[in-house]
């Protein structure tokens, strides 16, 4: 057994209550309670790395979807392949609408 493990076994000995204490017994040898992982630090930097990378692509979405919402309705459509790449992004960079406040936007 590991210290980031905590058993059943170890929770016996720190309830000081005989009502608690024989409720566990029964629950072990029913097999009711298992071991449980505790993360350590470093995983739950993994995790908070993962959330920030989901979430940074569920805003990078949500901006594409609105770009392309304003562009569509003013007939500028891409020709190639893909959107988003550096071809795209050329493109994107080139293109100009009528009114300045409207490229004040892009």
């Amino acid at each position: 057994m590991t210290d980031e493990t905590c058993s059943a076994h170890n929770l016996l000995n720190w309830k000081a209550d005989r009502r608690d204490a024989m409720t566990l017994t029964r629950l072990i040898g029913a097999g009711e309670l298992t071991a449980m992982w505790m993360p350590l630090e470093a995983d739950e930097a993994v995790r908070d790395l993962i959330r920030a990378r989901r979430s940074g692509h569920e805003d990078a979405s949500g901006i594409n979807q609105t770009v392309q919402s304003v562009w569509l309705p003013h007939d500028h459509r891409f020709g190639g392949r893909t959107t988003w790449t550096k071809m795209y992004r050329r493109w994107f960079s080139e293109h100009h609408f009528v009114f300045p406040h409207q490229q004040l936007a892009f």
